[in-house]
C-alpha cells in the first residue's frame, strides 16, 4: 500500500496537477497515464463504472494507480458517510462528492475521512481492508490516513452556490469544482454556456480563492492550460480516454478509407 498523494502534495504546496479521464474505469488505461506522466486519473462512479461498494474493483484500479506512480480522483454517486469510508478502505486517496447543497453535508462527509477532526474524533474507523494493508499497519493507520485523504465537492444547484460561503469555510475541504451541466439544469437554463452559468462560475472562483479552497477544473485543452491555471486552478483535467480514443479512430479510419479510393469498400 503506498500512501503518496500526488493531488494533495500539490495542492498544500502551491503546485499544479495534471491528469486525464479513465471512463472506461480501466486498470490498463489507468496504468498507462501513470506511464504517460499524468498526476492523477479520474475515475467516475456517478454514472458509470463499478459500484462504489465493490471494494475488489476499486482495488485493483488503486493497485493499477500505484504501479504507475499516480493518483486516482475518483467521483462518487453521493455524500453518504458509509460508501465514503468502504471507498478509503480499499485505498483510494482522493474522493469528489456531486451534488452538495449544505454546510452540513459537506461536514459530515469530510468528517467521514478522518480519524481526528478538529481536536475531536472524527467518523473513520479502522478496518482490516486494504488501506491497512489487511491489518498489519492499524496503529500507522490514524495519522497516515488523515494526512494523505482528500476530500473535494462538486457545486452544481443553486442551493450550492447560496450556501458556497460556507461550504467552503469547512474545515479540511481539499478542493472544489462547478458542474456547468447540472447547475444548468438546477437554474433551468438549457444551454450550459449560457452568461448565467458563467456569472455562478466566475463566483466560484472569486469565492474559492478567497477562502483558499484549491479548484479543480472540468477537461482543459493545451492551449487554454495556462489561462486556466492564471485562473487559479491547480488540479487540471487534460483529456478522455473514449473521446481521444474515438478521434483518433476516427482519423485513421477515414485515412484508411481514403486510400482505397477506387476501390470497391466494403469488400
Amino acid at each position: 500500500m503506498i500512501y503518496n498523494n500526488r493531488i494533495k502534495h500539490a495542492i498544500e504546496n502551491d503546485q499544479v496537477v495534471l491528469g486525464g479521464v479513465a471512463y472506461t474505469s480501466s486498470p490498463m488505461v489507468i496504468e498507462l497515464c501513470g506511464d504517460i506522466g499524468l498526476d492523477f486519473v479520474w475515475v467516475d462512479l456517478e454514472h458509470r463504472g463499478c459500484s462504489p461498494f465493490d471494494s475488489e474493483s476499486l482495488a485493483n484500479l488503486s493497485r493499477a494507480a500505484e504501479v504507475a506512480d499516480t493518483s486516482l480522483l475518483v467521483r462518487l454517486p453521493g455524500s453518504d458517510p458509509d460508501m465514503i469510508r468502504k471507498v478509503l478502505d480499499s485505498g483510494i486517496r482522493n474522493v469528489l462528492l456531486p451534488r452538495v447543497e449544505t454546510p452540513e453535508e459537506v461536514r459530515r462527509a469530510v468528517k467521514a475521512t478522518k480519524f481526528t477532526y478538529e481536536g475531536e474524533p472524527g467518523k473513520r474507523g479502522g478496518s482490516h481492508a486494504r488501506t491497512t494493508i489487511y491489518g498489519k499497519d492499524i496503529e500507522n493507520l490514524r495519522d497516515v490516513e488523515d494526512d494523505s485523504v482528500c476530500l473535494g465537492v462538486m457545486i452544481e444547484t443553486i442551493q450550492a452556490i447560496e450556501n458556497l460561503e460556507e461550504i467552503l469555510s469547512i474545515p479540511e475541504l481539499g478542493f472544489v469544482r462547478t458542474g456547468p451541466g447540472d447547475l444548468s439544469i438546477s437554474l433551468g437554463i438549457d444551454d450550459s454556456s449560457d452568461p448565467r452559468i458563467w456569472e455562478h462560475r466566475e463566483y466560484l472562483e472569486e469565492t474559492a480563492l478567497e477562502y483558499d479552497v484549491p479548484l479543480s477544473s472540468g477537461t482543459v485543452y493545451y492551449d487554454g492550460i495556462e489561462e486556466t491555471v492564471d485562473a487559479g486552478y491547480q488540479i487540471v483535467t487534460i483529456g478522455r480516454d473514449l473521446p481521444i480514443l474515438r478521434q483518433r479512430m476516427q482519423e485513421r479510419y477515414d485515412a484508411a478509407v481514403d486510400g482505397l479510393e477506387g476501390l470497391e469498400y466494403p469488400f
